[in-house]
């Protein structure tokens, strides 16, 4: 039969009526304490009740700050209580210590800082800790006679020495309920993953089908405005040719308008002397009647001078009194100016023929300008807006290369996008992406995450970090040495094993050392510690520029 645990001491000091240090020994298998009421025998059991891990509710106290001592007339109270606990199984020893500090209480087995779990593991099979059969208090025997059979067997299992069985037993439940839970959470998650990428992959197809159905209909849209606008630049170039022709044609019509002025001028200055010609046509032409008169009077003369004399004697007739043959001269004088005058009105009236004539054409040719003018100030406006229009489509053109290389740059980084969807889909469904330790303390109070999901490189050098870093991406960044050692006690009772580097310890190292410690290390230069959120948020000391860092690691289940 193996030995059983013995209490050999009691150590008080600050805990409820026990101001000062108190030992007590307990040497003989029985030992029985007596002393008047109120002289604190109640409050030794439930020191031994306090040291092994009961709540200051089951210790006649509100808080922890209740069992400290309170005073008295000649002693001041105390803010520090501590209880010791000193038990042994043959060689073997056991030292339980508590120590209560304002609001907090400290556990320690053997000297190490414990948790209330770890140090029920220790006390399994020696009856004490919360809910043991070996302190029994007043009044509190029919209870243990009336419990349920589920305590009366912990009881007996205790006292049989099985209880540390059947808590490895209990844990082990526990721990499988929590991995069939944790395995039936994951499954949800990776369900929900699998969905979320399924919907993420057609909503890719269905952007994909837009993007291409947008960029068909740019392109199409693209060839109608250049047909467009090649047409319209044909039609302007075509109308510019035209403007050019009718400006020139303009010009030409503007020089001959001032020459035909001129030729007017000129016209109005010979229909001003065909005039004065016409009207001295006139005058000779009355002259010429005159001279045509005198002729005939003449030639009646020069008849009545060439007939013979009457048969009948009579008074003699008058003589003329110029000779006949300075009459005959006379009148082919006459007959040559009749004949000069003839052939002047003959040209005045050609003259005023070929002015008329001229005048004519002029008119017309002034008419057919005038209408050239007419056409070129009604096609002024349509140039313009056929101008306007080819600048609005070359306005349009040049926003439409914009979009176009704006969608070059939204597809490249929809196809980066993808890429790393496609990575994480990839670690998710091969459960890669963290080892067992780090999955584990996922969660955790104080823990921020392990470097892999805290780092934020740029695009394109994923896979590079990763082999420069290569297995400290999974170390786990904590808040402070207390978050690494909670981590740490969590990973010894589930399993598991992490390296976690807390923030606290986080800080410029000044100088290479030539031979680092094993509890150090350094990253080489340029590590990316001040990418972490949690970093940037105490305002990390650290340059950007990439100075080395060094920390301390803790590596779980190991005691430190």
């Amino acid at each position: 039969m193996s030995e059983t645990w013995r209490l050999d001491r009691l150590v008080l000091q600050g805990f409820k009526s026990f101001a000062d240090r108190t030992l007590l020994d307990f040497p003989d298998p029985v030992t029985g304490i007596i002393g008047p009421n109120g002289s604190g025998k109640s409050n030794l059991v439930e020191a031994i009740r306090f040291v092994t891990g009961s709540r200051a509710q089951d210790l006649r106290g509100e808080e922890l700050k209740a069992l400290l001592f309170h005073g008295a007339k000649t002693r001041p109270p105390q803010g520090v209580a501590e209880v010791r606990l000193e038990l042994s199984r043959g060689r073997e020893r056991l030292v339980v210590e508590r120590r209560i500090e304002g609001d907090r209480s400290q556990l320690r087995v053997n000297g190490r800082p414990t948790s209330a779990k770890a140090l029920a593991l220790h006390l399994a099979g020696t009856g004490l800790g919360r809910g043991g059969y070996a302190v029994v208090g007043q009044g509190e025997v029919g209870a243990v006679l009336e419990s349920p059979e589920a305590q009366l067997l912990a009881h007996l299992e205790e006292a049989a020495g099985l209880r540390p069985v059947a808590e490895a037993v209990r844990l082990t439940e526990e721990r499988l309920a929590q991995a069939a839970a944790l395995v039936e959470e994951r499954e949800k998650a990776l369900k929900a993953l699998r969905e979320e990428v399924e919907a993420l992959a057609r909503e890719a197809d269905r952007a994909k089908r837009a993007r291409e159905l947008s960029l068909l209909k740019l392109r199409l849209k693209r060839s109608l405005l250049l047909a467009r606008k090649e047409a319209l630049a044909e039609e302007a170039q075509g109308i510019r040719f035209r403007l050019k022709a009718l400006e020139a044609e303009l010009q030409g019509l503007q020089e001959a308008m001032e020459a035909l002025l001129s030729r007017k001028r000129d016209l109005l200055a010979e229909e001003e002397g065909l005039r004065h010609a016409l009207e001295e046509a006139h005058l000779a032409l009355k002259e010429r009647e005159g001279l045509m008169g005198e002729a005939g009077s003449l030639r009646r003369v020069l008849q009545a001078l060439d007939r013979p004399p009457p048969p009948e004697p009579g008074p003699e007739p008058p003589r003329p009194e110029e000779a006949p043959e300075a009459l005959r001269a006379r009148l082919r004088a006459l007959k040559e100016e009749i004949l000069r005058k003839e052939a002047q009105v003959r040209r005045a009236e050609e003259a005023r023929r070929r002015y008329e004539a001229e005048r004519a054409r002029y008119e017309e040719r002034l008419a057919a300008r005038l209408e050239a003018l007419k056409e070129r100030e009604a096609l002024r406006p349509e140039v313009e807006a056929l101008e306007e229009e080819v600048a609005r489509l070359a306005a349009r053109l040049r926003e439409r290369e914009g979009l176009e290389a704006r969608l070059k740059e939204v597809e490249a980084q929809r196809k980066g996008v993808a890429k790393e969807r496609e990575r994480l889909h990839r670690l998710v469904e091969s459960g890669a992406d963290l080892h067992e330790g780090p999955r584990r303390v996922r969660g955790l109070s104080g823990v921020l995450g392990v470097v892999a999901d805290l780092l934020r490189p740029e695009p394109g050098l994923e896979q590079a970090l990763e082999a420069a870093l290569g297995p400290r991406l999974q170390w786990v960044l904590v808040e402070d040495e207390e978050a690494a050692k909670r981590a740490i006690a969590h990973l010894k009772r589930v399993g598991g094993r992490a390296t976690f580097l807390p923030l606290t310890l986080l800080r410029p190292r000044p100088s290479p050392s030539p031979s680092p410690s094993p509890a150090s290390w350094a990253p080489p230069a340029p590590w990316p510690a001040c990418a972490f959120p949690a970093c940037r948020r105490r305002r990390c000391s650290a340059s950007s520029s990439g100075t080395p860092w060094s920390s301390r690691t803790w590596t779980g289940p190991s005691p430190t």
